[in-house]
């Protein structure tokens, strides 16, 4: 997992990694925050998923 430095999604840490997937190959990011919103109240958003090709 990588941090995006400022941006935030939900007044938390905005997280994200890439993957890619061992049957078709294709190559996709998700973007996320995860954290505690209050004492005792983790939350997960994930904003999204998107597949995308690799420049040369």
């Amino acid at each position: 997992m990588l941090h995006f430095g400022e941006l935030t999604v939900s007044n938390l840490p905005t997280l994200y990694f890439g993957t890619d997937c061992p049957s078709c190959h294709s190559s996709y990011i998700c973007v996320f925050s995860y954290g505690e919103k209050q004492p005792g109240a983790t939350v997960l958003h994930i904003s999204g998923v998107w597949k995308f090709e690799k420049m040369e």
